[in-house]
């Protein structure tokens, strides 16, 4: 459940006589030819923009900047919901902005973290009513360029699918000796094959019984003379 500060609620609340203005900010983390994190931020806006802005991962919040000038042309709707069901967006940027084809080209794009925070604006004022809020935390799903017509413009629709698909991935582990073994030399599975086919004795030797046979030397129990007709 989330709990936004008094500010955003007031301002909602005076929203329908004052009116709002509602402005995302996307970041991606993607990854440079040696590995090493890169962030890029879009925002629809026309200048670059600092902000600090909540961190996914917790904990204080991070200095994020923020490129404008037509390089974010739209976001697609995202549900706010309370289950744990996997949720997708669509985040379009032009195809000819240099920030964009810097880290669309020169970048790994795969499985990049994505956030996409959204800040309320005072419309009298145009100033922030409160820090931005986290309002979308996943990854790069797909990002296949489009080339428009021409006299059309060209987009790059990154897909995005929210953390919560990490919850649907299996555990690749395997029940061996080998692979725990891998793992600092962990030798808990050593007799797991030995042992599953192998008979296991509970309360009773290991040897075979011989089969039950009623001794003619006794009388029969009842319930047998019963049967055979004897005691008629």
């Amino acid at each position: 459940m989330r709990n936004p500060p008094t500010a955003i609620v007031n301002a909602l609340a005076a929203a329908p006589q004052r009116g709002i203005i509602e402005r995302d900010f996307v970041a991606f983390t993607v990854r440079d030819s040696e590995g090493a994190p890169v962030t890029f931020g879009f925002w629809a806006g026309r200048e670059a923009i600092a902000l600090d802005v909540p961190n996914a991962a917790g904990g204080t919040d991070i200095a994020r900047s923020y490129t404008g000038d037509g390089a974010l042309i739209a976001i697609g709707a995202i549900k706010l919901t309370s289950t744990l069901t996997v949720q997708r967006t669509n985040v379009t940027l032009s195809a000819t902005a240099p920030r964009v084809l810097d880290m669309l080209n020169g970048h790994d794009m795969r499985l990049a973290p994505a956030e996409i925070h959204r800040a309320l604006y005072d419309p009298a004022t145009r100033e922030l009513v409160a820090a931005p809020e986290l309002h979308f935390a996943g990854e790069v799903n797909a990002a296949p360029r489009e080339t428009a017509a021409a006299g059309g413009e060209s987009t790059i629709t990154v897909t995005l699918v929210s953390d919560t698909r990490q919850l649907t991935r299996s555990n690749p582990a395997k029940r061996s000796d080998a692979f725990l073994a891998a793992r600092s030399g962990d030798r808990f599975y050593r007799y797991v094959n030995a042992v599953a086919n192998r008979d296991i004795y509970w309360g009773k030797r290991n040897e075979p019984q011989a089969p039950f046979t009623p001794s003619c030397r006794s009388a029969p129990p009842a319930w047998l003379a019963l049967a055979a007709g004897t005691n008629r």
